[in-house]
């Protein structure tokens, strides 16, 4: 006989479109933009979009390493107009 024991699965914790805008300080619209491109992940429950707490944590983790003013990630930064 085997000693295991059984582990029930790993729960995570789950973010609605609402709650990681906020903690993103951005709109909801852009966090529905950053799922249908796909740099953000999420799962559909029911009629609800849902973010697990650790793909959150990635994402964030990813945009850190691309560093701000990257076209693919971070904050861009304000341009300034030249003078012609």
């Amino acid at each position: 006989m085997s000693n295991r024991t059984h582990e029930p699965p790993s729960e995570s914790k789950l973010y609605s479109i609402a709650t990681v805008a906020e903690r993103l300080e951005v709109s909801q619209d852009t966090v529905r933009r950053l799922i249908a491109q796909g740099e953000l992940a999420a799962i559909r429950i029911g009629s609800n979009v849902r973010v697990e707490a650790t793909e959150f944590e990635s994402f964030l983790g990813r945009r850190r390493e691309r560093g701000p003013g990257t076209r693919s990630g971070g904050m861009t930064a304000p341009t300034e107009r030249r003078r012609q």
